[in-house]
């Protein structure tokens, strides 16, 4: 058999395609399992390198003040699941005094557009551009 035949008993207990790992067990309700919490809008990646080297970056429970600043300002609209923020690895850029921010949707563009946030305006200005309630710069 050659390296890239999936020998037929394979295809039979994972289906068509190849995966890594076999799927789920099928309920006889019809449901997987659980699912990942969607999210109606987009993903807002947060540096928690950036957030560490200021002084109140970082919360008591050891989460980005951003983060906690994104779900609070989400919740108190009534809009909890529009966005994904999620705190993440050094984003490469650490701008001085300042937290790097990126919006899931911009990291597509060419090049790549990842912002950074010091003041409350700058909060807002990321808050509104994710949301996609104001465009975010011409490329």
């Amino acid at each position: 058999m050659g390296a890239g035949m999936i020998p037929t008993k394979l295809r039979q207990v994972w289906g068509q395609g190849w995966r890594s790992t076999p799927p789920l067990a099928v309920s006889p309700a019809g449901e997987t399992g659980p699912t990942p919490a969607k999210w109606e809008s987009d993903v807002v990646f947060v540096c928690l390198r950036c957030s560490t080297k200021l002084p109140d970056g970082i919360d008591p429970d050891g989460r980005t003040t951003l983060r906690r600043w994104f779900k609070e300002r989400l919740g108190s609209v009534g809009r909890g699941k529009a966005l994904r923020v999620v705190e993440t690895s050094c984003l490469g850029l650490c701008p001085e005094g300042r937290i790097a921010v990126a919006i899931g949707r911009e990291l597509s563009a060419d090049p790549a557009i990842v912002r950074s946030v010091a003041t409350e305006a700058d909060r807002e200005a990321v808050y509104r551009v994710a949301l996609g309630d104001q465009p975010g710069p011409k490329l």
